[in-house]
C-alpha cells in the first residue's frame, strides 16, 4: 500500500525532477527555492479550499504551509539581497547574481501541470 501511495504522489505532483548529473551551489538552491514556492502555493490554496468545510484540516495544512514558508525564506537568504545584507548569491554562481525572479533555474523543467 506504502509503494501505491508513494507512486501516485510521483505521479501527479508538480515538482519538476531534479535532474541528473552535476549541480552547482546556485543551481540546486535556486531550484529548491522553485519548488518550495510551488509546494507553498499548493498548500496555500489547499487551506483556502478548505477552510469552510474542513477547518481543521485547514488549519493542519496551515501549519504546514508555514514551514515550507519558512524554508524558503531560509533558502533564499543565500540568493537574495536586502537593505541590510546585500548578498546575490554571486558566491554561489562564479561572480554572479542568482535570478530568483524566474523562481526555476534556466536549465531545469518548468512544473507543468499533470
Amino acid at each position: 500500500m506504502q509503494r501505491r501511495r508513494a507512486h501516485t504522489i510521483v505521479q501527479t505532483s508538480k515538482v519538476p525532477e531534479i535532474p541528473g548529473g552535476f549541480l552547482n551551489g546556485a543551481d540546486e538552491m535556486a531550484w529548491f527555492t522553485s519548488v518550495h514556492k510551488l509546494v507553498g502555493d499548493e498548500i496555500r490554496q489547499a487551506v483556502y479550499d478548505t477552510q469552510d468545510n474542513d477547518p481543521t484540516t485547514s488549519n493542519l495544512l496551515q501549519t504546514v504551509e508555514d514551514g515550507i514558508d519558512k524554508y524558503q525564506w531560509q533558502v533564499r537568504a543565500f540568493l537574495q539581497a536586502t537593505p541590510t545584507n546585500p548578498n546575490t548569491g554571486a558566491d554561489f554562481n562564479n561572480g554572479k547574481p542568482v535570478d530568483l525572479e524566474s523562481q526555476t533555474p534556466p536549465q531545469l523543467p518548468a512544473a507543468e501541470s499533470k
